[in-house]
């Protein structure tokens, strides 16, 4: 690795070899040289008002193809159920619905054919404007402006191919994206309140699992703010667009809906208190996803209660304690989020969290958190960390 920087700029150029074998999985043995390099450039200017950072790396590795298999469960007790393929008489489709009594089936990944040598580029720029660093006049405490764009992509085919982004997504191309997005904060340092909003834009494409070639894309808008009517009183709202898509997975993807467009609506409210040493805070939230595939129109409304409480301890530490309510309706057919990450029903999670500083030395911190799912057991996680300082 190697690192230059002056006042204005900055460079960072890095290399890096390997030589490995793995022969603890068979057939999944991979013998080779792996390496990569990077490149990190950085330029500063107007008193650190406006930045602009690059960076783009290269690398060259084995990478096996791979297929899907699914077998049964030992225990019986999986997570797919198996169905009749209706476009293939005599086939079967397998469709991920976990807690199902008729889920009997695991999936298994195991390679197709022999390893490629696979080329990973990628490039990413980074812009920040902020005027109040090089003017004092009114109109530079309005607005900070941060852009960014990234590419990235994984195939065979020559490192220079690779490196050019002439492949991102080609017939030959294991996988892909690109993503770009902007954040605008209006009166960034007001003491009485702001506004901020962001736009994302995403593309990209993923064909390592054969024969899926999956596409996936999201555009994804918000707006949010921030207002201080008291002293002690601070509110913070925001609301949030998304728009996704995907398509080109197999019909047993997550709850059969591979070829799927999401149309996702949020909004939050957050007041926030500060009496000396106590902090406590009340977040509401909605959520509605509205998802057609070709099992039918599904929509999927949450609702968030989530209070928390922050206490500072002095000189010796800090305490927050917090509990979270949320519920879920669904109407249609199941979703993949349905199925896994917001099952119809109630959910709770509580935390608590402790950090005590023992001198200048030595932290401890203990944390514990639970869960409670619908149709799930209830989780406990307990924690305990020490950092000593030098």
């Amino acid at each position: 690795t190697l690192r230059w920087h002056s006042d204005s700029l900055r460079l960072r150029l890095a290399y890096l070899r390997r030589d490995a074998f793995d022969r603890r999985e068979e057939p999944l043995e991979v013998d080779g040289v792996t390496d990569s390099g990077g490149l990190d450039l950085g330029w500063t200017a107007a008193s650190g008002g406006l930045t602009l950072d690059l960076d783009y790396e290269l690398a060259r590795s084995w990478s096996y193809p791979l297929i899907e298999q699914f077998v049964y469960s030992p225990d019986g007790v999986g997570s797919y159920r198996r169905e009749e393929d209706p476009e293939d008489p005599g086939g079967w489709i397998y469709i991920f619905d976990p807690g199902d009594p008729e889920a009997y089936y695991d999936r298994e990944l195991l390679p197709a054919g022999e390893p490629l040598r696979a080329v990973d580029a990628a490039a990413g720029l980074a812009l920040s404007l902020t005027p109040r660093r090089f003017s004092r006049a009114a109109w530079a405490e309005l607005f900070q402006l941060d852009v960014s764009m990234r590419a990235a992509g994984t195939g065979p085919g020559s490192t220079l191919d690779r490196a050019l982004f002439t492949s991102l997504f080609d017939e030959e191309a294991l996988s892909g994206e690109l993503e770009t997005r902007v954040d605008l904060e209006l009166w960034p340092t007001s003491a009485r309140g702001g506004l901020g909003t962001s736009f994302r834009w995403s593309d990209g494409l993923d064909a390592r699992l054969r024969p899926r070639r999956e596409r996936f894309g999201e555009r994804a808008w918000e707006l949010r703010g921030d207002l201080s009517p008291l002293t002690p009183l601070r509110l913070y709202a925001g609301g949030r667009f998304v728009e996704e898509w995907r398509s080109g997975a197999p019909a047993y993807y997550g709850a059969g809906d591979s070829e799927r467009g999401v149309e996702r609506y949020e909004a939050w409210l957050e007041p926030r208190l500060t009496f000396g040493p106590w902090r406590p805070r009340l977040r509401l939230e909605y959520r509605d996803a509205l998802q057609d595939a070709p099992a039918g129109r599904s929509e999927l409304i949450s609702w968030t209660l989530h209070p928390a409480l922050g206490v500072s301890l002095a000189d010796w530490g800090s305490l927050e304690l917090s509990w979270r309510r949320r519920e879920h309706s669904l109407s249609g057919p199941p979703t993949t989020e349905s199925l896994i990450y917001r099952r119809p029903g109630v959910d709770h999670r509580w935390r608590a969290w402790l950090s005590i500083s023992l001198g200048r030395n030595l932290t401890l911190t203990f944390s514990y958190t639970g869960e409670d799912e619908p149709e799930r057991e209830t989780i406990h996680r307990g924690e305990l960390l020490a950092k000593l300082f030098f």
